[in-house]
């Protein structure tokens, strides 16, 4: 799938830095999953069932990329574009991890994470060829459904953030969690709308984007009802509204990337 990049020698330069990056992120996932009260010390008790969400999604996402990139080698268009996907799921997750001060044994390893995913995707962007990736989209990209989609999730989960950041500077106190605020209102809810213009008027960039935006909605969908559910099953309270929320939010988003993804050639020729 070298062909997919504008010069064919940066395709294993690409493919040695992620399957790097997915070797580190399985490790620390599946050290953080395997050692008791790893987070005792930096992360409080009630945070810690979305934490372990966290590395169990990781975990599963690492190997996925590993898988992705290598069905990519051997010229499978769909998993060349769940690659960057990965790429941008495991930057968001470790930037959150670094800025929010997981000041665990592997807290320069979520520096690298975050420092080599980065690089890693901008580089594989900057050096796309979007001709090849327009020629690859073979059937009628359901850009309404995802629109919608991406529009519902704007309307619904900025006020959301507002309604926890208005009251903590009102307070003068820290939210639980200020990175996630800072990424989702500084960049994830303006590409989804940037993405929905461009996809209405068939750019390019805006499939792109929509590939690499619903495969982080579904992971972060994931990782909430993952969390909700350690939750109940250590009989703890839970908000059954916000649990039913992101499981239809995960259900919608991984309904739309395998349509997505299924509107993508299986191969290209050259």
């Amino acid at each position: 799938m070298e062909f997919f990049l504008k010069r064919r020698e940066q395709f294993r330069q690409h493919q040695i830095l992620s399957i790097t990056i997915a070797l580190i992120q399985l490790s620390v996932s599946a050290a953080a999953l395997i050692t008791k009260d790893f987070y005792q010390r930096s992360i409080s008790i009630s945070l810690r069932s979305a934490i372990h969400g966290v590395d169990l999604v990781s975990l599963f996402a690492a190997a996925v990329l590993i898988a992705s990139i290598l069905l990519a080698k051997n010229g499978s268009v769909r998993a060349f574009m769940v690659w960057p996907g990965l790429l941008f799921y495991i930057l968001y997750t470790n930037a959150i991890f670094a800025f929010d001060g997981v000041y665990t044994g592997f807290f320069f390893l979520y520096i690298a994470l975050l420092s080599l995913s980065s690089f890693t995707l901008g580089s594989m962007l900057l050096n796309l060829d979007t001709s090849q990736i327009r020629r690859s989209i073979s059937g009628h990209m359901p850009v309404r459904s995802i629109s919608i989609f991406f529009i519902l999730v704007v309307i619904i989960l900025v006020p959301a953030w507002l309604s926890l950041i208005v009251p903590a500077i009102t307070n003068g106190q820290s939210p639980f969690s200020n990175a996630v605020f800072v990424l989702e209102l500084a960049y994830i809810m303006p590409a989804y709308v940037f993405t929905v213009l461009w996809m209405r008027k068939h750019r390019t960039w805006g499939f792109i984007m929509a590939g690499m935006l619903l495969i982080k909605a579904t992971s972060m969908g994931l990782i909430v009802t993952i969390s909700e559910a350690i939750l109940f099953l250590n009989q703890s309270a839970i908000n059954y509204w916000i649990a039913s929320f992101f499981l239809l939010f995960t259900l919608a988003s991984l309904y739309l990337t395998i349509v997505f993804l299924s509107k993508l050639r299986l191969r290209l020729d050259n």
